[in-house]
């Protein structure tokens, strides 16, 4: 018996390959990261010029505001006699008012750029003796600056001056008389005390921010004694500029007229 021994064979062996990116795939995906790398880089760093802009933006408002909110509240108190006592009740020393036109009730220097502005008014936050406030704005390397003395006190000390807001583009204080004339200096024969009186005064506050951004030039609008033309101020380039303008009325000067008649 011949025994045939059958021999197995399995299916052929395949040659294993290693699948692997060729050259020209390699520098395609490296351009293809490049440019997403880049469009990525570019995004962010709008986001990033666009939130300083924003933060600049908001920094320079609130600088202008907080100065606005102190010129307009002496401007609205400028010419006030009345002070209360501990009691509560008026007081109306009318001797610490003598010659208030003429010893500074209210004054304006408008130069140029800036204006230097000065008043008097009676404050119930003093004891009765340091009551009569005298006030002066001016404005000292492009920082708004605020004294806050008593009458008679003068403004010798520099030191007397606190800061207000920082890189000032100007500040503009222009009074109108009662009988609709706009003057940017008082005392004045334009608005003279014995037949007007100033009604209310046009403020303007402008600054720009502290640090450079992508913002354009721009042109700001200030008041000014023309109602027709505003005083321009160009916005000094890759600065975020902001300008606030507001009218005060000024009735304590009228009033202190007709206490004194």
């Amino acid at each position: 018996m011949v025994v045939v021994k059958r021999l197995a064979y399995g299916q052929p062996r395949q040659r294993s390959r290693q699948q692997g990116m060729t050259f020209i795939e390699l520098l395609i995906a490296a351009a293809v990261f490049v440019v997403v790398l880049g469009l990525a880089s570019v995004f962010f760093a709008q986001q990033v010029q666009l939130q300083r802009a924003v933060q600049s933006r908001n920094e320079v408002q609130d600088r202008t505001r907080v100065a606005m909110q102190l010129v307009t509240q002496d401007l609205s108190l400028a010419g006030n006699v009345w002070r209360l006592n501990a009691q509560g009740l008026p007081e109306v020393p009318i001797t610490a008012f003598g010659g208030c036109f003429a010893e500074g009730c209210l004054t304006l220097d408008s130069g140029s750029p800036d204006s230097a502005l000065a008043m008097r008014y009676m404050s119930s936050q003093f004891e009765a003796d340091e009551a009569c406030r005298e006030v002066h704005y001016r404005v000292t390397d492009s920082v708004l600056l605020r004294a806050d003395v008593t009458c008679g006190d003068g403004v010798a000390d520099p030191d007397d001056f606190v800061a207000l807001a920082s890189d000032m583009l100007g500040f503009v204080v222009v009074f109108v008389c009662s009988e609709g004339t706009r003057i940017d200096e008082f005392p004045s024969l334009d608005c003279p005390e014995v037949t007007s009186y100033p009604r209310s005064a046009l403020v303007s506050v402008a600054a720009s921010s502290t640090v450079r951004s992508s913002a354009s030039p721009a042109t700001l609008d200030l008041v000014s004694t023309d109602p027709d033309s505003p005083r321009p101020e160009v916005c000094p380039d890759g600065r975020v500029c902001h300008v606030m303008n507001q009218e005060v009325l000024l009735p304590n000067l009228k009033d202190f007229r007709d206490l004194e008649d």
